[in-house]
């Protein structure tokens, strides 16, 4: 079965209200774990990643300077995908200052409260 595309106004609503989960935090803790919501989400429409490529994306696959994100698919295939997009490279630029010294110590680009690698069940939650 072939996946199915998400209209491009739901995915409007969906990154609207991501954005708007992080006006509405009234703590550190959630403001954070908004951020990086909100960026998981950009970098997976503006790419096409699987859950799985952003969730085992290391730090150095992203890549602010050359405005790219190297990822892993299915097979170990390696693709390097532009990143043009203002609003995806801010997030991202956002949630890496937020959790660089997180993501320094674990590895992985995505991390959790704990500073572990972000799992596939977390994302899709």
């Amino acid at each position: 079965m072939l996946p199915k595309t998400i209209p491009l106004d739901t995915i409007g609503e969906i990154l609207c209200f991501a954005y708007t989960q992080i006006e509405k935090s009234n703590t550190d803790y959630k403001k954070n774990s908004a951020i990086r919501n909100a960026a998981v989400l950009e970098l997976l429409f503006a790419t096409g990643a699987r859950v799985a490529e952003i969730c085992n994306l290391h730090s150095q696959d992203v890549d602010f300077i050359g405005k790219s994100v190297k990822l892993y698919g299915k097979g170990s295939k390696e693709r390097i995908i532009p990143i043009e997009n203002t609003s995806v490279l801010t997030i991202l630029s956002d949630y890496y200052f937020i959790y660089e010294e997180k993501i320094s110590d674990c590895g992985y680009f995505f991390v959790n409260k704990y500073g572990k690698r972000l799992t596939e069940q977390s994302v899709r939650c």
